[in-house]
């Protein structure tokens, strides 16, 4: 693309997929973005406009901007901004925002020549497939909520009142990226995190529930070709944009299991009349924190999307790059080097045992007004920097038995300093990060607060002052670049530490015999030791009748004692088993 003067207009362009569109599409065109309210994180790419969609004094305000600062052709619009919650329940805006507030921008967009409208939908307008079935773009639309009957909605309020102006529709699949940023999945991953209750149950059988995903990445793709080729694609396309590939809910149970405990994770089906009664008890009682889970999800659980991409491939040359399962391995290491960060990341409040683990900070230390720049810097060399070389402890070698004072032999069971320094440096690389985390998190919720203070003024200056709205805009936009960017960068260079110190853990301890191995060989090397024991633990099974006991207690005392004296013995001699020799210590004492 060398349209240097072409304009693109993103409506919703603050959000997950506008923020990194408009810092790829300033590349080559002039982006400007409307927004409901001032953006917490104003794209730095883009001319940020206060505009709200549900008023048409608003919406012709914005729109005129446009035509006084960059003219009447607008090369492509592309409508990201709806309404959307998982309350399940009917909600005004979704008419309000999503249906009129796209029917409303159609028709002032009437006045200006619009090469393109891309319109963001999503699979959920489909009815549920067969598994092995897939859907494509003429599958039948059932949708089964608000959020997908809106889109429908909407696509039929494209339909008949786009005019002239070429229109994209992509029903998107459920998003993620490397961090997760994924509300289900990071649900998901949170629940079998703390071993929630709900983690080992499913309203169904677990081999159904296949969604399907898409990257960001793929996402951003997929807009970026149809602008490329707009000129080339129908008046009006429909597209899938998802993986191929939808792995059920019990596939990701089985990896998220894998992936955070190591295990082999079990999930039981549950009869969803039984779920349903659950979650309604999980919404009426008052918990630490609002449960992700409600009724009307149930019904939709085991709900099976299979994505036919055929069309994009074919009309865009398409495909995703990458893919859920490969990507799943990089989520878990960002959530076990700092479980607040990405708890944060991903919208969800943590727990009261995860909050008490936080590094300890100075809470009478203010942020102040411009930190966040020398933040950034210290981020940046802390991502650059090499490991910070750990103090050395005194070296504890693992060598020969020695000879002690007083001449008995002593052996040293430590490890030696070389193996473990590395180990030393990336654990003290990743409590560095975290404080940093903390900080970043204080200098976010200042920034977020500043924006709040000036909402006012930015709707007065859209107003009367356009050029001052905007610059006022771009007066704090790499402060809030910041607050947004730099908490990921940190957390995405705090995983790769974890996946480093992992594996130097693993080199530390395949060169440091394990105290329990080396236990092991000690017995077996004392394993005669065991035959008097033995001797021991017979004579305590029959002294009470060879010496003839009086007391009750004590002929069974003697007897338990004999029987387990000779069963350690027996079991250590054998199996050379550690536990067996403190046992039988224990049973002496």
């Amino acid at each position: 693309m060398n349209e240097q003067k072409g304009t693109i207009l993103i409506t919703g362009a603050s959000g997950r997929i506008g923020y990194p569109l408009a810092k790829r599409l300033a590349e080559s065109f002039t982006v400007v973005g409307f927004d409901r309210r001032a953006p917490s994180h104003p794209p730095p790419s883009a001319e940020c406009l206060y505009v709200d969609v549900t008023s048409d004094e608003s919406l012709r305000r914005g729109l005129q901007a446009i035509r006084e600062l960059h003219g009447n052709r607008i090369v492509s619009v592309i409508h990201l901004a709806a309404y959307y919650d998982f309350s399940g329940a009917p909600s005004p805006l979704y008419d309000e925002i999503t249906v009129r507030g796209t029917e409303r921008l159609l028709r002032m967009l009437q006045d200006f020549e619009v090469e393109q409208f891309i319109f963001s939908s999503t699979d959920l307008v489909f009815a549920p497939s067969a598994p092995g079935q897939r859907i494509n773009e003429d599958s039948p639309l059932v949708p089964k909520w608000p959020y997908p009957e809106s889109k429908v909605k909407t696509e039929q309020v494209i339909h008949a009142e786009r005019g002239k102006i070429p229109a994209v529709i992509l029903r998107i699949a459920r998003v993620y990226n490397d961090l997760c940023d994924s509300i289900p999945l990071a649900q998901q991953i949170q629940r079998i995190n703390e071993h929630d209750i709900t983690a080992y149950l499913f309203p169904g059988e677990v081999s159904a529930g296949r969604q399907a995903f898409v990257h960001n990445d793929d996402v951003l793709d997929s807009i970026m070709l149809a602008v490329a080729r707009r000129k080339e694609l129908p008046p009006e396309v429909t597209l899938l944009i998802g993986e191929p590939e939808s792995p059920s809910y019990g596939e990701l149970q089985q990896a998220f299991g894998r992936l955070i405990h190591g295990v082999a994770w079990k999930t039981y089906a549950l009869p969803k009349i039984a779920a349903k009664v659950g979650a309604w008890a999980q919404e009426k009682l008052p918990p630490n924190r609002s449960p992700f889970i409600k009724p009307w999800m149930i019904d939709l659980a085991t709900d099976n999307f299979e994505l036919d991409i055929t069309r994009a491939h074919t009309i865009l040359s398409w495909e995703p790059k990458h893919s859920l399962r490969n990507t799943l391995p990089k989520m878990i290491p960002a959530l076990k080097a700092d479980p607040l960060a990405w708890y944060r990341e991903n919208e969800i409040k943590p727990p009261l045992w995860l909050r008490k683990l936080a590094p300890a900070g100075d809470p009478t230390k203010e942020i102040e007004p411009h930190e966040l720049m020398r933040l950034g810097e210290q981020v940046r060399n802390t991502i650059t920097a090499p490991a910070p070389k750990p103090v050395s402890e005194p070296p504890m070698n693992m060598g020969e038995p020695k000879a002690d004072g007083n001449g008995s032999m002593n052996m040293s069971m430590s490890v030696p300093e070389e193996h473990n320094d590395e180990v030393h440096a990336k654990e003290l690389q990743l409590e560095q990060i975290r404080v940093q985390q903390r900080r970043l998190d204080q200098a976010y919720q200042r920034e977020v607060a500043a924006q709040k203070e000036e909402d006012a003024r930015a709707r007065e200056l859209m107003e009367s002052d356009l050029p001052g709205h905007i610059q006022m805009m771009k007066m704090e936009q790499e402060n809030r670049q910041l607050a947004l960017e730099l908490p990921r960068m940190l957390l995405q260079r705090e995983a790769q530490i974890y996946q480093e110190l992992q594996s130097a853990q693993v080199v530390a301890s395949a060169k440091t015999p394990e105290t329990g191995k080396m236990m092991g060989q000690m017995v077996a090397m004392a394993r005669w030791s065991q035959i008097p024991l033995l001797v021991l633990g017979l004579w305590l099974i029959v002294s009470p009748f060879s010496l003839g006991y009086h007391s009750v207690a004590l002929i069974w005392s003697d007897i338990i004692s004999g029987v387990l004296v000779t069963a350690l013995a027996v079991i250590a001699f054998r199996t050379k088993r550690v536990w067996a020799v403190r046992a039988n210590t224990f049973v002496g004492l």
